[in-house]
């Protein structure tokens, strides 16, 4: 049996949202992720699921139960719009996170919908983008950001200073053709990273050493076809959306295939 949800016994909760440009509507719902979500107020309220909604170019907000809360964005090209916002991720200070990959560029949103800052622009350089995909943050607040047509993963304090640069074009270890998303596992901190048309996933410690791949081109167990999407979750079970074999792998991250 190959099926990827064997044995988590995992059963259907609830759907939420349908086709379309109202509040709880979506048009290509991409990135997601939960995290507790600041208020008006500064404090912390109770975690939200969170859905980059590509096509209307905006973020939206719901609860656990899938009651939608509200939205942060509209499709543009001016500060506080979107352009096919892709990863979204949420800081310990509530604050959201999002590729924001038309405009090549990050930005930042408290809970409420303020733009914070902006990080990076159009370009080829230190702390510029060419389509930023997935991005994740780490236990100490830096932004991790997929760097897709660049070839590379860049790093970023939370205040949108630039820190270092992680790989670049090629297919060696270590580098990227094409890095799709990315992820931090606890509590070492290490970064995972989907390599989308080398069809692999690798594996860097924080400060951007490399460690190890895991992953080949093929449909067999633990092979890829063009993976996207990777998360972590709080017990190292890694879990890999394999784009072009239309299924979802998962993986021990303290034991992954070599």
């Amino acid at each position: 049996d190959r099926s990827p949800s064997r044995g988590l016994g995992d059963v259907y909760k609830r759907q939420f949202g349908n086709k379309g440009q109202g509040p709880g509507q979506f048009d290509m719902p991409g990135g997601v992720t939960i995290g507790t979500i600041g208020t008006a107020s500064g404090s912390l309220d109770e975690e939200h699921i969170v859905v980059t909604d590509q096509g209307n170019g905006r973020v939206q907000i719901f609860t656990r139960e899938g009651n939608f809360v509200r939205s942060i964005g509209r499709a543009g090209t001016e500060p506080g719009c979107l352009l096919e916002p892709t990863g979204v991720a949420v800081t310990a200070r509530g604050d959201v996170v999002v590729a924001d990959y038309q405009n090549h560029r990050v930005q930042i949103f408290s809970a409420t919908g303020e733009q914070v800052r902006v990080i990076g622009k159009s370009g080829i350089g230190e702390g510029e983008f060419n389509h930023p995909s997935g991005l994740a943050v780490t236990q100490t607040g830096d932004i991790i950001v997929a760097d897709y047509q660049n070839d590379r993963v860049q790093i970023f304090k939370e205040d949108g200073t630039f820190l270092r640069t992680i790989g670049s074009k090629g297919d060696e270890a270590g580098f990227f053709d094409r890095p799709f998303d990315v992820a931090v596992s606890s509590p070492d901190g290490n970064i995972l990273i989907t390599d989308y048309e080398n069809h692999r996933v690798q594996i860097f410690s924080k400060d951007g050493s490399f460690l190890y791949t895991f992953g080949s081109h093929g449909d067999d167990d633990s092979n890829f076809d063009s993976p996207g999407g990777i998360a972590v979750s709080a017990n190292g079970l890694v879990c890999v959306t394999d784009c072009g074999n239309g299924r979802f792998q998962m993986f021990s991250c303290d034991s992954p295939p070599m």
